[in-house]
């Protein structure tokens, strides 16, 4: 069973990711340019940024898009071992996005 899904919405010549999973919500917002650095806003609490930041550099990297990412992630009593899926999915999602 997966944990995460994501959808992909082309916008001109940029890529936006929406990533979400569980209590779907909005956590943060990675954006990121070809050859840069993702910049990152999260909202108090929210730790989406582990994955919506790489998601969104590997993206631009492998497209040549600029590329925002959406992300929320919410599990109640979430395990360490569901966690590392959520960030194994999005590991995936880098090659196939």
């Amino acid at each position: 069973m997966t944990l995460t899904w994501i959808e992909k919405r082309e916008m001109g010549d940029d890529l936006l990711l929406l990533l979400g999973g569980g209590a779907t919500h909005i956590g943060c917002v990675a954006v990121c340019e070809p050859g840069e650095e993702p910049r990152t806003i999260s909202l108090v609490g929210h730790k989406e940024d582990v994955v919506a930041a790489p998601l969104a550099q590997a993206v631009a990297s492998r497209t040549g898009r600029r590329v925002a990412v959406v992300a929320g992630i919410h599990y109640d009593e979430i395990t360490t071992e569901q966690i590392q899926q959520v960030i194994d999915e999005c590991k995936e999602y880098e090659v196939g996005a």
